[in-house]
């Protein structure tokens, strides 16, 4: 009896630092596409600092600044879902990152919430087609976005003004 009491303290004295050696104050990714391919180039866009930064190979997202905790991937406008980290770690491995997360952005869409601010105040719907007079002064009002004529299968339904964000 007392011999797994004995474990039992050393596996509870040891697990806790094996789970915090596994932690890292870096975020690494791999872009891929829907086919697996990856993805070479591309960019980070931090919104809370405003910036993008462009990247090649694997990304490496320093978390111990605290406005790099809120960020995507943007490849020629296909998005990835958004990362969002309360403190500074993160698993040590290397993410697989999917690029055109539209499931995420899918349900951000449903529930009218941007996934960034994750608030609603500052949403106004993106409207596709020859715009009117009248679409144009409401896009000059910033009462709607105007998208433009072409339309393919997924296209971004609403945006944000707040994060200058398109989902």
């Amino acid at each position: 009896m007392r011999t797994a009491t004995i474990y039992s303290l050393i596996f509870f004295m040891v697990f806790p630092a094996i789970s915090v050696y596994s932690q890292s104050q870096t975020f690494k990714a791999v872009l891929l596409i829907k086919d697996g391919s990856i993805i070479n180039a591309g960019s980070i866009v931090f919104p809370p600092k405003r910036d993008t930064v462009y990247l090649t190979d694997t990304a490496v997202i320093d978390l111990t600044i605290r406005q790099n905790r809120i960020f995507y991937f943007d490849w020629g406008g296909w998005k990835s879902k958004v990362f969002r980290f309360d403190s500074d770690c993160a698993d040590d491995s290397v993410h697989k990152v999917s690029l055109q997360d539209t499931i995420f952005y899918k349900h951000h869409q449903q529930i009218h919430l941007c996934p960034v601010c994750l608030k609603s105040n500052s949403l106004i719907p993106i409207v596709y087609g020859f715009s009117s007079s009248e679409m144009v002064r409401q896009a000059r009002h910033n009462i709607i976005r105007l998208g433009g004529c072409l339309v393919w299968e997924i296209m971004p339904l609403l945006y944000c003004r707040k994060d200058d964000l398109e989902f």
